[in-house]
């Protein structure tokens, strides 16, 4: 193949990269190991505040708490768990993102969080088990979460759109949880041209292998950053177990948190993904007639 140019490295790039060149971009981020308590929407946004102001003393930029730390994760289904958290829910935005994005004003901090969203329907109560991104001018916007395990399909009704928001920190995805287990939704992502995806999350720790797998693989099939954050403590019958990560484009775990409370940090810089992203140029060599049956429901 011989030697490449620097010219002709970045001949690979596709736009979405292409634009990172102009770009330095490189900022500290917090991972916020919380243990939420369970639907004391109060307590929960009171330890929030209290992390936000930490880690914006700290430098952090960027600010990441867990999937439903609002409120703490879903029981079995009963009519009373059913009607605490629809009690409790919000639309986005509501009095806990206004309450937060006012902090984050004054902080000149991004936050991302999750929460139990109230839906539009009039007819019947509808939740939505999404994230919401606030920061220094506003309130940003909000992801629902589309892939729904177990039970929480009895809560929860489904998003059905991966967004990518434009921010002073670059172009963030957001996915929660079990999203991340699906290849197709970071990889819609980074098509739209996300350099960092965020997966919010409250993983079992019954089940760890695949939380400290998955992250990575996003990061390097997709050559940006990946950020996952995930509890501790919680509810009895689904531990957390910490374990927050943030992944280099490369694959590489650059942070990794342990099983406690607490927040874990680390610095993200975007202009390394412009090389990684040149060379192997995996964005032109898609083969996308070959992929069809990645849109079939059954093989």
């Amino acid at each position: 193949m011989g030697i490449l140019t620097a010219v002709s490295v970045l001949a690979f790039v596709p736009c979405i990269a292409l634009a990172q060149v102009k770009q330095k971009a490189k900022f500290k981020v917090a991972l916020v190991q919380m243990a939420p308590n369970h639907l004391d929407k109060k307590a929960n946004v009171e330890k929030m505040v209290g992390f936000i102001k930490e880690g914006a003393e700290q430098g952090a930029k960027l600010i990441v708490f867990p999937e439903l730390i609002v409120t703490g994760y879903v029981g079995p289904i009963t009519p009373m768990e059913y009607e605490g958290f629809y009690k409790i829910s919000e639309p986005i935005p509501g009095p806990t993102t206004v309450q937060l994005q006012k902090l984050t004003e004054k902080s000149g901090v991004y936050v991302v969080f999750g929460m139990a969203e109230r839906g539009e329907s009039k007819l019947e109560p509808v939740m939505h088990n999404s994230a919401a991104i606030v920061g220094p001018h506003g309130f940003i916007a909000s992801y629902r979460k589309c892939h729904l395990p177990l039970g929480e399909k009895n809560y929860f009704h489904p998003g059905n759109e991966i967004k990518v928001f434009d921010t002073n920190l670059g172009k963030i995805a957001l996915l929660v949880c079990y999203d991340f287990w699906f290849p197709e939704a970071p990889r819609v992502a980074a098509l739209k041209g996300a350099q960092v995806v965020i997966d919010i999350s409250n993983w079992p720790a019954f089940d760890t292998d695949p939380w400290f797998a998955l992250g990575p693989g996003v990061a390097a099939s997709n050559k940006l950053w990946f950020i996952g954050v995930n509890r501790v403590g919680g509810e009895e019958f689904w531990p957390g177990f910490g374990g927050s990560t943030i992944a280099g484009p490369s694959g590489k775990v650059v942070t990794k948190g342990n099983d406690k409370e607490g927040i874990s940090y680390g610095t993200i810089d975007l202009d390394e993904m412009t090389m990684r992203r040149a060379f192997p140029p995996i964005w032109t060599d898609r083969r996308t007639e070959l992929y069809e049956p990645l849109v079939k429901k059954q093989f």
